[in-house]
């Protein structure tokens, strides 16, 4: 079971999946490494129009 696997409760996972949580970037580094996934993030410069 995948929620055991990455040491999340199901119905934690159920409710990131549908959209009624907002989980830090620990829970989705958690849940993507579960599915064999990298998060990568990058940031930059935000240029305001002028």
């Amino acid at each position: 079971m995948f929620a055991f696997r990455i040491g999340m409760a199901q119905s934690r996972i159920a409710k990131i999946e549908s959209l009624d949580s907002t989980p830090s970037l620990e829970t989705l580094n958690r849940y993507a490494h579960g599915l064999g996934l990298e998060i990568k993030l990058t940031l930059k410069p935000f240029l305001h129009n002028q």
